[in-house]
């Protein structure tokens, strides 16, 4: 397809090592999902990008989906290890890049998250997600948010050279809520939700390694302050960590 990838299997192997499966009850976007999706045994559903496999899980769990994983990393198995680790055994893990996957049975439910930000011509990827959703069938798609607050706290406290090699590794004009929804309307008769959620949570604790040392008492003091207001503060542009699009085909 052309598409130019930002990352590689090894940026992502690099940080998946010893792995334990555990329960999965919910998903931090589980109001919205409950809100838009029906409960359809039916219903297939795939994650693009699938590791670990938490909302694969989940939406199995919950929506009685019969769950598929497309996943190109070495690590694949920890997907199959916690979907049965909860009782999934109706499953299918297709352990190849996105784009190498030819002709496929659409699904009822096509979903990424954190995905499409990724490469460089998003609209290919949304396209490629649009191709294998069924008519009527729910996309669901999450990306990541630096503006606001959360884009100040990561460049103070993130090393130069891991605020650089995030950046690297990520399309920021389709991390946006305006264009991701703009895009999104291409591919859909009509948008469900999109807005910013996860209210305050910041993604990284005080003794990441990538955070400065002479930062890491600033950061304590955001990790502690985060827990106690990210249950009170609704989702907000000002200082949310995520978007999220539900839309149907």
């Amino acid at each position: 397809m052309g598409i130019k990838k930002f990352t590689t299997k090894e940026y992502w192997d690099e940080t998946r090592h010893a792995f334990s499966p555990f329960p999965v009850t919910t998903t931090p976007f589980a109001p919205y999902l409950e809100k838009y999706l029906p409960e359809k045994t039916s219903f297939r559903c795939v994650e693009i990008g699938g590791y670990p496999g938490t909302h694969l899980t989940y939406f199995a769990k919950r929506f009685g989906y019969h769950p598929t994983a497309i996943e190109y990393s070495e690590h694949w198995k920890d997907i199959q290890k916690l979907l049965e680790f909860n009782g999934i055994t109706d499953y299918n893990i297709i352990n190849k890049d996105f784009f190498d996957l030819g002709t496929i049975e659409p699904f009822d439910v096509v979903s990424s998250f954190g995905f499409i930000e990724h490469f460089d011509d998003y609209e290919k990827v949304l396209k490629a997600h649009s191709d294998i959703l069924k008519p009527n069938g729910y996309l669901i798609l999450s990306v990541p948010y630096i503006g606001g607050l959360q884009g100040i706290i990561r460049k103070l406290a993130y090393t130069p050279e891991h605020w650089q090699r995030m950046r690297n590794a990520h399309n920021e004009k389709i991390m946006n809520l305006h264009t991701l929804k703009q895009s999104v309307a291409r591919y859909a008769s009509r948008i469900l939700f999109a807005d910013y959620v996860m209210s305050t949570s910041v993604w990284f604790s005080w003794d990441a390694p990538f955070v400065k040392n002479n930062m890491r008492g600033f950061m304590k003091l955001v990790n502690s302050v985060d827990k106690k207001v990210r249950r009170v503060l609704p989702s907000s542009r000002l200082y949310s960590p995520m978007i999220l699009v539900i839309a149907q085909k």
